[in-house]
């Protein structure tokens, strides 16, 4: 299971990928100690996910009025209340609202996801994918990947085809203005080609000079 402790999970060494070493047996002591900061760290992880999910609400509930009635900006209240700079507090804004998208998701009768993410590295490439597609892209997620196997670089790679396009470079405003000026001196070489040996061809080839004159001091 993820974010259960491998003893939890009934997991070996070699089931983790890792090697068997050679080590002294522990003293009871040291076990509980251990396990004691195994716990601390463990359940930080897990708060720190909980918090996330209650900040997010904080900042929408019923249009902000949980911060609003002390502080000008949710930026002053999270800095005031937790010490949090504006990157920090809305990073932890967006990822709570990943979290309840897909809270939200694993209780719809259509849509099941199995397993949450368990930590923030495995929730945070699911920010760049569309909100209307974070569930279906999470299900693949843990659907293709060995729980073991759930880190960070694994749901990158996972949730590529759910990113949106990247759009496509469009041309400066002094690119766009080269080509139009390029386009417009053609067409008037062709205008002067055109006229040429015509009767009119004093007089328009007066307008066409002026014409270029224009175009050249654009």
């Amino acid at each position: 299971m993820v974010g259960v402790p491998a003893n939890e999970a009934k997991l070996t060494m070699p089931q983790l990928g890792l090697a068997k070493v050679a080590v002294l047996p522990l003293a009871k002591a040291d076990v509980a100690f251990r396990e004691e900061r195994e716990a601390i760290v463990h359940n930080a992880i897990r708060f720190s996910l909980d918090a996330a999910r209650a900040l997010h609400e904080i900042h929408f509930y019923r249009d902000g009025v949980l911060w609003k009635n002390e502080f000008a900006s949710f930026e002053e209240y999270c800095r005031a209340k937790w010490g949090y700079g504006r990157s920090q507090a809305y990073r932890l804004v967006q990822t709570g609202e990943v979290l309840l998208d897909l809270a939200a998701a694993q209780k719809s009768e259509s849509t099941i996801v199995d397993r949450l993410p368990q930590n923030e590295a495995q929730l945070r490439p699911l920010l760049a994918v569309p909100k209307e597609k974070r569930a279906q892209a999470w299900m693949e997620v843990v659907d293709k990947t060995e729980p073991t196997k759930l880190t960070a670089l694994a749901v990158k790679r996972a949730v590529k085809p759910y990113l949106p396009e990247p759009a496509k470079p469009e041309f400066s405003s002094s690119k766009r203005a080269g080509a139009a000026y390029k386009g417009v001196e053609s067409l008037l070489k062709r205008l002067g080609d055109a006229i040429e040996g015509t009767p009119e061809e004093a007089e328009l080839r007066k307008h066409l000079n002026e014409m270029h004159r224009i175009v050249r001091a654009t």
